[in-house]
């Protein structure tokens, strides 16, 4: 039938509508449903130092709009009869289908490499921006497919929102990994990785339309709107491994090794920050933009021992 966009406009007809929940309980899609299209520009170069030191240097750009997301309620939530700013309308259908959507990434990427004969060094550095019109990891949606509408929505559903930086992402990260060989045969290694901040979305806490506002309710015909991005701390989070082989003839070894995770102890919060503007009762959450003191993303310090052998 030449395409799905052209079936849903010429042969569904009517199904195709433009902000209004009244489909008698049909399929909503967005007006303007396509395909979606990607557009990518990838270069970069490799320059060699010296005998032992090369740099890499790479920029990506990448730029997806009409992505498609599908949205079904199970009527346990208050979606019926409400129509856009929470007037009275008609029901909403079973499933809306949205494909206004957007997402966009750039990154500069670094890598910098030295060897010897017993050392080996490797760092990289990272320039990024992650955006994406309805939130989600990564500059994409939530992990359920979804675009988050019911008390996370950024505007009404079927509007297009501004991209605003995805949840989960930083402006500057890297890793760094070092490894030294000494004649007697020890061997120590470290491998390490920072980011900036994580960025999260910051919720105004209940929808503001026609009554919904602070400490009121939030529904599909009134999104809980974000008002902002909010930064985390940065972190590094370093590993060390050290080893000692010993050689019990010409092929047999034996070789004890520790493992300490995360040296320095550090917490990293990633985006877990509290991220509601308003209580439930309309006052000021003087709480925004702190960390709840179980909301670490990543482990605390722990060691390991092993001995592994080798025949």
């Amino acid at each position: 039938v030449g395409g799905l966009q052209d079936y849903f406009l010429n042969t569904v007809g009517g199904w195709l509508t433009t902000a209004n929940f009244g489909t008698g309980g049909k399929q909503m899609l967005a007006s303007d449903f396509s395909y979606p299209t990607t557009e990518t520009l990838n270069f970069g170069f490799a320059y060699k130092l010296s005998d032992r030191a090369n740099l890499d240097v790479m920029f990506l750009y990448s730029k997806t709009k009409h992505l498609t997301v599908q949205y079904t309620t199970d009527g346990t939530q208050p979606f019926s009869n409400y129509g856009p700013g929470g007037s009275e309308g008609g029901d909403m259908g079973d499933s809306i289908f949205l494909s206004n959507q957007a997402s966009s990434s750039k990154q500069i990427q670094l890598k910098y490499t030295y060897s010897t004969s017993k050392m080996t060094f490797m760092a990289t550095f990272v320039a990024s921006e992650y955006k994406s019109t309805n939130g989600g990891d990564g500059g994409s949606f939530s992990n359920t497919g979804a675009a988050d509408f019911y008390g996370g929505g950024a505007q009404y559903p079927w509007m297009t929102g501004p991209e605003r930086p995805s949840n989960g992402t930083q402006a500057f990260s890297g890793a760094f990994a070092w490894a030294y060989n000494t004649d007697f045969g020890t061997s120590i290694s470290l491998l390490g990785q920072w980011h900036s901040g994580k960025y999260y979305d910051q919720f105004l806490g209940n929808s503001p339309n026609d009554g919904y506002g602070p400490g009121g309710g939030s529904d599909l015909g009134n999104p809980n709107v974000i008002v902002g991005t909010g930064t985390g701390d940065w972190n590094l989070d370093v590993g060390l491994k050290v080893s000692q082989t010993f050689k019990l003839g010409k092929k047999l070894q034996i070789i004890p090794y520790i493992v300490v995770q995360n040296i320095l102890n550090n917490y990293d919060y990633g985006n877990n920050y509290q991220n509601q503007v308003y209580n439930g009762d309309g006052s000021y959450n003087t709480q925004q933009n702190q960390r709840g003191p179980n909301w670490q993303a990543n482990s605390p310090r722990t060691a390991a021992v092993g001995v592994r052998v080798t025949w």
